[in-house]
């Protein structure tokens, strides 16, 4: 009987044992749950915020564009990104934004700074609203005002001015703001203060010149290109620091003097763009003017260009849809533009000066099919006849010399930057233009892009709402994982 008894007690004693090392492996695989999930933790904490904070808005208004990565991988200067708080204001769409931007170069440093403990910073880079963006170099430094970066689109705008201005309310009373332009004003602002570079382009005046209109000029401003206005060269000479200068659809003659000044700036190695119209052109005598261009290897014939070829063109035969000639220094950095639709409206055309002898090369930007024809100006359209002039015209062409560098680049009609072409019809026509101003300012890189329309609102989390994730995260789950074992461990120990 105790014989037994004996046997009973070791074989208790062996499963009392085995239940031990069970719930010790149980406890060494909690534990080391536990230990992965720690380390993984900090894995993740170090992870750049590209990675760990997606873009999850409908618009992915937080995501960066090529164009602006390959910007960022070129920077090697080191920047300081500052984003000015202030307390209870906090809008973590621009931290989260401004997160994910900055992981994207080593360079970029980025910091907050509280309006209410730090007002000396605040005074002293003019800070006018809470999450506004500071970015600061050595060379120098730019404020982004918070209004700049979540903006209000045309639509709205007019809706506000027509409806809600004249009754004194503010337009942030009536309406959210559409558009995030942080991509464009960040990357600019980065641009502006690391650059060693910064071209001014001149508006020439004095002859009926047309403005250029104001969604362009913010977009040349924000490439960091200055577009100074006003320069008339009866009075002064060719500024020093000029790099191109503008003509833009002059309904007079320049004078022989103005010509002069025009020629010398060119041939040092200068940049003018001409944008003519059939209807003042053609009308219009311009000796000068045709002086100029004819000493840089264009000249034009009067007239309005129609087309007959109905694949190339729209509505009626002088809304004329060209071909964006490859091989030109404007074109260059477009890709494939045989394929970006551009429309100009009643061109005049422009062709080859058959008796220049200079150092200039002409290439053309926008071209007619072979099978389109001139018309007088006055004509209504009409089908072409023995007498017209035929053939394949340009409507937009460069004449360079690759000794100096200098360009001379020629528009034939005002549509191409109208208010109707870049707002309704073809914003190509806007990318043709700035792309003509960089490549002749050689401020080659584009900085600033399109905008991104808020379809949607912007997913955001409460201060709240990420305790509650942060509890369930580092908390409940862990909490989870080494209860069982826990039980398992307890279970084995009493038996």
């Amino acid at each position: 009987m105790s014989h037994t008894k004996k046997n009973i007690t070791t074989a208790e004693k062996i499963q009392k044992k085995r239940a031990l090392r069970l719930g010790g492996y149980s406890m060494l695989m909690t534990a080391a749950v536990i230990a992965a999930a720690i380390v993984i933790n900090m894995i993740v904490e170090a992870l750049p915020a590209k990675y760990t904070q997606l873009d999850i808005t409908e618009s992915s208004m937080y995501e960066i564009t090529d164009e602006t990565r390959e910007f960022l991988d070129k920077l090697n200067t080191n920047v300081t990104v500052y984003l000015v708080i202030a307390k209870g204001y906090e809008d973590r769409s621009i931290e989260t934004f401004l997160e994910r931007y900055c992981s994207y170069s080593n360079k970029l440093k980025l910091k907050k700074i509280d309006s209410d403990i730090d007002p000396g910073f605040v005074e002293k880079y003019d800070v006018k609203n809470a999450n506004s963006i500071v970015v600061v170099s050595d060379k120098r430094s730019k404020t982004i005002d918070y209004n700049d970066i979540f903006e209000y689109s045309q639509d709205l705008l007019n809706k506000y001015y027509s409806s809600y201005y004249y009754y004194g309310y503010k337009i942030s009373d009536v309406f959210s703001p559409d558009v995030f332009d942080g991509n464009n004003e960040l990357t600019s602002a980065i641009d502006y203060v690391t650059t060693d570079y910064l071209p001014t382009a001149y508006m020439l005046t004095g002859h009926g010149e047309s403005a250029i209109i104001e969604t362009i000029t913010n977009f040349i401003n924000e490439n960091n290109i200055k577009i100074s206005e006003g320069l008339n060269l009866v009075s002064s000479d060719v500024p020093d620091d000029a790099s191109n200068i503008i003509i833009n659809n002059p309904t007079s003659d320049i004078s022989t003097g103005e010509l002069e000044k025009l020629t010398a700036f060119i041939d040092g190695g200068g940049a003018v763009v001409l944008i003519t119209d059939s209807k003042n052109y053609s009308t219009v005598d311009m000796p000068n003017l045709t002086s100029l261009a004819q000493h840089c290897g264009l000249t034009a014939y009067d007239g309005i260009v129609l087309e007959s070829d109905t694949s190339r063109y729209a509505f009626q035969q002088y809304f004329i849809i060209p071909t964006l000639n490859e091989g030109n220094t404007v074109t260059a950095p477009i890709q494939n533009p045989s394929k970006v639709t551009t429309v100009m409206m009643k061109a005049h055309a422009i062709v080859d000066y058959e008796d220049y002898d200079g150092p200039m090369t002409v290439s053309p930007i926008l071209t007619t099919s072979d099978s389109s024809y001139i018309i007088g100006v006055d004509e209504a359209v009409r089908a072409a006849t023995d007498d017209d002039k035929k053939g394949e015209f340009y409507i937009g062409a460069i004449s360079e010399d690759s000794d100096t560098g200098a360009k001379f680049v020629w528009y034939s009609s005002s549509y191409l930057i109208s208010e109707q072409s870049v707002n309704y019809v073809s914003s190509n026509n806007f990318y043709v233009f700035i792309y003509t101003i960089l490549q002749t300012t050689e401020k080659t890189s584009v900085i600033s892009l399109d905008s991104i329309a808020l379809t949607s609102s912007v997913l955001t989390f409460s201060e709240a709402a990420q305790t509650i994730w942060e509890i369930i995260l580092q908390v409940l789950i862990p909490l989870a994982i080494i209860t069982p074992g826990l039980v398992v461990f307890i279970k084995r120990r009493r038996r």
